[in-house]
Protein backbone atom coordinates (compact mmCIF):
# COMPACT_ATOMS: atom_id res chain seq x y z
CA UNK A 1 0.00 0.00 0.00
CA UNK A 2 2.97 2.30 0.75
CA UNK A 3 4.37 1.74 -2.46
CA UNK A 4 0.96 2.21 -4.56
CA UNK A 5 0.25 5.31 -2.70
CA UNK A 6 4.28 6.68 -3.00
CA UNK A 7 3.96 6.31 -6.60
CA UNK A 8 0.43 7.67 -7.53
CA UNK A 9 1.28 10.70 -5.00
CA UNK A 10 4.53 11.39 -6.94
CA UNK A 11 6.07 13.58 -3.52
CA UNK A 12 7.68 11.82 -1.00
CA UNK A 13 7.28 15.45 0.93
CA UNK A 14 3.34 14.22 0.31
CA UNK A 15 3.28 10.52 0.82
CA UNK A 16 4.96 11.55 4.72
CA UNK A 17 2.23 13.96 4.93
CA UNK A 18 -0.65 11.46 4.09
CA UNK A 19 -2.81 9.76 6.30
CA UNK A 20 -4.09 6.20 4.90
CA UNK A 21 -7.29 5.96 7.60
CA UNK A 22 -7.86 9.54 7.02
CA UNK A 23 -7.57 9.99 3.10
CA UNK A 24 -9.82 6.37 2.83
CA UNK A 25 -12.36 8.41 4.90
CA UNK A 26 -12.10 11.23 2.23
CA UNK A 27 -13.09 8.17 -0.16
CA UNK A 28 -16.14 7.04 1.16
CA UNK A 29 -17.21 10.80 0.88
CA UNK A 30 -16.55 11.55 -2.35
CA UNK A 31 -18.35 8.72 -3.58
CA UNK A 32 -21.34 11.08 -3.82
CA UNK A 33 -19.68 13.91 -5.49
CA UNK A 34 -19.71 14.28 -9.64
CA UNK A 35 -16.14 13.37 -9.48
CA UNK A 36 -16.21 10.06 -9.22
CA UNK A 37 -17.50 9.64 -12.67
CA UNK A 38 -14.03 10.58 -14.13
CA UNK A 39 -13.02 7.31 -12.74
CA UNK A 40 -15.25 5.79 -16.28
CA UNK A 41 -12.57 7.28 -18.52
CA UNK A 42 -9.09 5.82 -16.11
CA UNK A 43 -7.47 2.76 -17.43
CA UNK A 44 -7.62 2.05 -13.63
CA UNK A 45 -9.92 2.30 -10.42
CA UNK A 46 -8.95 5.46 -8.26
CA UNK A 47 -6.14 5.27 -5.79
CA UNK A 48 -8.47 4.80 -2.61
CA UNK A 49 -10.55 1.61 -4.20
CA UNK A 50 -6.52 0.05 -5.22
CA UNK A 51 -5.53 0.50 -1.83
CA UNK A 52 -8.98 -0.77 -0.16
CA UNK A 53 -8.38 -4.00 -2.45
CA UNK A 54 -4.82 -4.48 -0.46
CA UNK A 55 -6.25 -4.08 2.90
CA UNK A 56 -8.88 -6.68 2.10
CA UNK A 57 -6.25 -8.99 0.40
CA UNK A 58 -3.81 -8.60 3.63
CA UNK A 59 -6.69 -9.72 5.48
CA UNK A 60 -6.50 -13.23 3.73
CA UNK A 61 -5.55 -16.68 4.47
CA UNK A 62 -3.46 -16.92 1.83
CA UNK A 63 -1.57 -13.36 2.74
CA UNK A 64 -1.77 -14.50 6.47
CA UNK A 65 -0.62 -17.96 5.97
CA UNK A 66 2.68 -16.44 3.55
CA UNK A 67 3.58 -13.99 5.67
CA UNK A 68 3.69 -16.11 9.01
CA UNK A 69 0.90 -14.65 10.67
CA UNK A 70 -0.94 -17.79 11.70
CA UNK A 71 -4.25 -19.55 10.47
CA UNK A 72 -7.44 -17.85 9.60
CA UNK A 73 -8.63 -15.04 7.53
CA UNK A 74 -10.49 -14.60 4.05
CA UNK A 75 -10.97 -16.92 1.68
CA UNK A 76 -10.23 -15.88 -1.88
CA UNK A 77 -13.64 -16.32 -3.04
CA UNK A 78 -14.64 -13.99 -0.35
CA UNK A 79 -11.87 -11.71 -0.89
CA UNK A 80 -12.94 -11.45 -4.82
CA UNK A 81 -16.25 -10.65 -3.46
CA UNK A 82 -15.41 -8.14 -1.43
CA UNK A 83 -13.00 -6.19 -3.60
CA UNK A 84 -15.29 -6.65 -6.58
CA UNK A 85 -18.34 -5.02 -4.60
CA UNK A 86 -15.75 -1.60 -4.21
CA UNK A 87 -14.29 -2.13 -7.38
CA UNK A 88 -16.71 -1.30 -9.65
CA UNK A 89 -16.59 1.64 -11.77
CA UNK A 90 -18.78 4.60 -10.38
CA UNK A 91 -19.49 3.82 -7.04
Amino acid sequence: MRALTKLALGSQKLYEELNIEAFLEQHSEAKQSLGRFGEVFSSHPWLPKRVLALQTFAESELFRRHAGLGAGGLSMSQVDERVHDFIKVIG
